[in-house]
């Protein structure tokens, strides 16, 4: 378990790296940068808690941590809605069928056709 950790951790801490080292330009205005900001800034001149690098790790791994278990049982809870329900799940699928076809050119490829 402390293996799995130590990786996060020491990823978390290189990536933290490159994002402070990374031009303005290159904000990608999501959960980390915005905690990098918070640790970066000072309000009202309270001690800030993410001033240190260990804490920002930490609220980086259980972010990480919280958003899977919550994801996972959210995707769950759907597939067997959807099994249980047959005609919902036709609807569900047609629906999908029609954004695929409406919005990427090679739905069989979804990886090369992202973000265009």
């Amino acid at each position: 378990m402390f293996r799995g950790v130590n990786f996060f951790a020491k990823l978390s801490t290189e990536i933290i790296k490159r994002r402070r080292a990374a031009p303005v330009k290159e904000k990608r205005d999501d959960f980390l940068d915005l905690l990098i900001e918070a640790a970066e800034n000072e309000v009202n001149e309270c001690p800030n808690p993410l001033k240190n690098d260990v804490t920002l790790v930490a609220q980086v791994i259980l972010f990480l941590l919280a958003g899977f278990d919550t994801t996972g049982l959210t995707i769950a809870l759907t597939i067997h809605f959807l099994a249980v329900n047959p005609s919902i799940q036709v609807k569900v699928r047609e629906e999908i069928q029609t954004h695929l076809q409406k919005y990427v050119r090679n739905p069989l490829n979804l990886v090369s056709d992202h973000g265009r």
